[in-house]
């Protein structure tokens, strides 16, 4: 698959339209979204997480291949999408009005559990987008954003949030550690131990357990993870329910 200068790429998958200009979609990265592979396994436990009425926040919304999926979802009642790089941000917005979904926000910002305004961040942008973050690292990076930084726990607040999306590439430790999730059942969560560790894995699992959350192996594969909050769910299921 090669990529046009100035046009980049423009594929289809699970019925998502999406159109990944030249400026966030390098050759090496072309393979994944056009082999069907690319985010596959979050779309899927996603999904199976959803419920009726869920009013949903997705943390890192990358081309707004999983930000469309559940905007289209007939059991989302609202959902608010961030992406910290703003490339993506607005690739993400637009992959919303190529399929038709109006409902849905995208905002170019960084969360964290309390922030004061005008608060900003840095942001680490690199060739290949899903490789870009907020830590430096050994990747080398083409240059350094600074990105607006607004308040977590006050939208968890002020939107009741019952299901939240994250897949921040390391930052989901630090970041649900101070998260307050009085009002949220579901969290699925994409795990990065290529850069913090699986230290940083374990600290994430106890954070969760610490919060009142369990994982869910029922709705979990590799890297991308689901919990529960205990008061939401069962002692026992019968097997294949989720």
């Amino acid at each position: 698959m090669s990529i046009e200068p100035g046009r980049g790429l423009a594929f289809e998958l699970s019925g998502v339209q999406i159109q990944a200009p030249s400026d966030v979609i390098t050759p090496a990265m072309a393979e994944a979204p056009t082999s069907g592979s690319y985010e596959v396994e979050e779309a899927r436990i996603v999904s199976l997480s959803l419920k009726q009425h869920d009013r949903v926040l997705e943390i890192g919304s990358g081309l707004g291949f999983v930000t469309t999926l559940i905007a289209r979802d007939e059991r989302v009642a609202s959902l608010v999408a961030f992406e910290a790089d703003p490339r993506l941000a607005k690739r993400a917005a637009s992959t919303l009005a190529l399929n038709g979904c109006t409902g849905a926000e995208v905002i170019n910002a960084v969360l964290a559990p309390e922030a004061s305004t005008g608060d900003t961040a840095e942001f680490y942008q690199r060739p290949d987008f899903w490789m870009s973050s907020m830590f430096e690292t050994d990747v080398p990076y083409e240059k350094v954003v600074a990105v607006p930084v607004m308040p977590l726990n006050t939208l968890l607040r002020d939107r009741a949030i019952t299901c939240i999306v994250c897949d921040i590439e390391g930052g989901e430790v630090e970041l649900l550690k101070g998260a307050d999730l009085g009002c949220v059942d579901r969290v699925v969560v994409e795990l990065h131990d290529h850069i913090t560790g699986l230290s940083g894995a374990a600290n994430l699992f106890d954070t969760m357990r610490r919060k009142g959350f369990a994982y869910d192996p029922r709705c979990s594969e590799g890297t991308v993870v689901l919990f529960r909050q205990l008061d939401h769910c069962e002692d026992r299921r019968p097997y294949g329910a989720v």
